[in-house]
């Protein structure tokens, strides 16, 4: 493995440590301490969401046209995002302010986001494209993971705006990183796996008349809805409704974390052996076993640690699958695509946030999490049969000529 891969899987580990240090935390800052209802909490989380789904449209476009300053663009994407976390910090006391700076450092994140995956993909051969993407995901889990031991505690001791100072000082240590991944690249130029990253054909989102990426872009959706849920109102369910507080909530959040890293690097492998289509159906069917077993076997601590662990497997099998399959769909566009695929679990959180926030309020939460596995199944079987279905096509014309 090359330094550039150990340097961008770093990169992406700073960046989900931001995530998993904010996101679940916000919503339980707002029900728990502010009195705010699910629902509230719901519309606030769409909001960040809104700005990382229109932001990753917008860095795909942007470095596909400029392809070979992706690791400039990473660094902007960290110095943004301090400085909206430093305007959040400054104005914690107006929860209006605060949820709109907080939303607006998914500007610089998905930059980051989408400059790192790009170059995962760049500097990777076909061979091994797969691993590489799990390791990278690896390291975001275990980034993910480790303020998720801390987070609930720090927010109970030190309050919203001591969440937001890591946040500043992890950012600012991506944009140090993103220089010293520039220089790399630079002195190590076509050594190793390292591709010339100017000679590759630009196009403009072509890879959308594909019908099997459109499914594959809407079953993302779906699944990012369906981890939207994972974060937010599972940790509601569980600290609320099963009573274990929401210091635990937290931390059963990181259980999953910490056994994705194993099975990020072991679906790397399945993805080169088996390919990225067959793992990524998989990965759907997963999330649907995933949410029924939070409605009829999570009753206590047991019960919630054993179905967060299996969580470990969803992840698992997507991470490192859904990226590949991105990547494969659209060659010649890989930015654009990876750019669009980032979008889907923020477009999820737009779309999915108040409706998710409306049913766990008014229907419960075990309604939600039903509601979220019949589109998941609904969603892995047309993949799977359009999938089949091409891929036989793809014989008889073969046989033909």
């Amino acid at each position: 493995m090359n330094k550039a891969i150990v340097l961008l899987a770093t990169i992406n580990a700073l960046l989900m440590f931001i995530s998993g240090l904010t996101y679940p935390l916000l919503p339980l800052y707002l029900v728990g301490h502010k009195g705010y209802s699910a629902f509230i909490s719901g519309v606030v989380a769409s909001l960040s969401s809104l700005t990382s789904f229109v932001f990753s449209i917008i860095w795909g476009y942007i470095l596909n046209r400029f392809r070979g300053r992706e690791t400039f663009f990473s660094g902007f994407g960290g110095l943004v995002t301090a400085i909206f976390f430093s305007l959040a910090s400054f104005f914690s006391n107006d929860i209006l302010l605060l949820s709109i700076f907080f939303s607006l450092t998914g500007i610089g994140a998905s930059c980051t986001l989408v400059s790192s995956t790009t170059l995962v993909s760049l500097i990777s051969s076909s061979q091994v494209v797969g691993r590489s993407m799990g390791v990278f995901w690896a390291a975001g889990s275990l980034g993910w993971a480790t303020p998720l031991t801390f987070s609930g505690y720090f927010l109970n001791r030190f309050g919203i705006e001591s969440i937001f100072h890591i946040a500043i000082l992890v950012s600012l240590l991506i944009v140090l990183l993103s220089i010293a991944l520039s220089k790399y690249i630079k002195d190590v130029g076509n050594l190793g796996n390292i591709v010339r990253l100017n000679g590759i054909k630009r196009r403009s989102f072509l890879f959308l008349r594909n019908r099997l990426y459109l499914l594959f872009f809407i079953s993302s959706i779906i699944f990012g809805a369906a981890d939207v849920a994972k974060n937010i109102y599972v940790p509601q369910y569980y600290a609320y409704e099963i009573r274990l507080g929401e210091v635990y909530a937290t931390l059963l959040l990181s259980i999953a974390s910490w056994f994705e890293i194993p099975m990020l690097i072991a679906f790397g492998y399945i993805v080169d052996k088996l390919g990225s289509k067959i793992v990524y159906i998989f990965s759907l069917a997963s999330m649907a076993i995933f949410m029924v077993l939070n409605i009829f076997i999570v009753k206590d601590m047991s019960t919630a640690f054993a179905t967060m662990a299996f969580y470990s497997i969803v992840w698992g099998s997507y991470a490192s699958s859904a990226y590949v399959l991105a990547v494969e769909l659209a060659k010649g566009d890989e930015s654009a695509s990876l750019g669009l695929l980032n979008s889907s679990i923020p477009l999820a959180s737009i779309l999915y946030n108040p409706l998710g926030g409306y049913i766990s309020s008014s229907m419960g939460y075990k309604t939600n999490f039903s509601f979220l596995s019949l589109l998941l199944v609904a969603s892995s079987v047309t993949f799977y049969y359009y999938y089949e279905m091409r891929k036989t096509t793809n014989k008889i014309e073969m046989h033909l000529n």
